[in-house]
């Protein structure tokens, strides 16, 4: 069976890509040009207070959903047409998307986000968390929620994927990689070793931990929990060679947590009711 960095078929090095810390910067750089974009636009229309952490503004919560969803949506529109320019391939090949393993995996995948939601939830329990995080301060209306709802069940795990174990995995594999001893073939020339995947892995899922921090209250046991699930969908992306299936994972595991908030409102109707957990 190939490793998941083994291309699959005959290519010349030139032809062969990789995505390595540049592209990955690049791409973040795309995400960052995006984000100040829409924070500009927006705290021009709405006022600067509505930017602001912790903010009162009626405004606020509406803010931080577009320019997150905004900013996700654009630096894949941006960089999908100018990376694929780049590389000469499909965007989506060069990163493994892979959707054939995904769609002949739907239930194996589901059932993998499903318990890792739980299990989250359960260890939540035990943890010191903040009485209201940031982001539960943006359920403050119905629309919003759905809003967040459809952000988080399918613009953010294709993005957070794209970006974390699409781009950022493979970029810190092959940077270790190239700084461990007695590399006697450029990376993309050959299979990574299992010590640069495994560190990567890791560099990868606290990155994903950290990017969600300040949404967390910097509850920083939370943000540990959260950095483990980042792991989890490290592995689920190198078993089965396919950013689709961590991104279904993923999916699954922002889905049951939604889930649980719908019911506990009634359908999102009485959203007063989370202020008396």
């Amino acid at each position: 069976m190939q490793d998941d960095f083994t291309p699959e078929n005959e290519m010349s090095a030139r032809e062969i890509q990789r995505p390595h810390i540049g592209w990955a910067a690049l791409f973040a750089a795309l995400y960052f040009l995006a984000q100040m974009f829409l924070v500009v636009v927006l705290g021009w229309k709405y006022g600067r207070a509505s930017l602001l952490p912790h903010s009162n503004d009626p405004h606020h919560a509406l803010v931080m959903l577009i320019a997150n969803m905004g900013s996700a949506v654009l630096t894949v529109a941006l960089g999908w047409p100018l990376l694929r320019a780049f590389w000469g391939r499909s965007f989506w090949d060069v990163l493994h998307w892979n959707w054939p393993q995904a769609r002949e995996r739907l239930g194996k995948l589901a059932v993998i986000g499903l318990t890792m939601s739980i299990l989250a939830a359960t260890l939540e329990r035990f943890l010191t968390l903040p009485k209201e995080t940031p982001i539960e301060s943006m359920f403050q209306s119905q629309g919003i929620v759905w809003g967040m709802t459809f952000y988080g069940i399918l613009v953010a795990p294709i993005f957070e994927e794209t970006m974390f174990r699409g781009f950022l995995l493979p970029a810190f594999a092959v940077a270790v990689d190239w700084m461990l001893p007695k590399r006697e073939r450029p990376c993309y020339e050959s299979d990574l070793s299992l010590p640069a995947v495994i560190v990567s892995s890791i560099m990868t899922s606290a990155a994903f931990g950290l990017m969600h921090a300040q949404q967390l209250g910097y509850a920083w046991s939370a943000v540990v929990l959260l950095s483990c699930v980042g792991l989890t969908l490290a592995w689920v992306r190198l078993h089965f060679r396919s950013i689709a299936c961590s991104a279904v994972v993923h999916a699954t595991y922002n889905s049951v947590m939604f889930l649980g908030v719908f019911l506990a409102t009634g359908g999102y109707r009485h959203l007063d009711k989370l202020q008396q957990r």
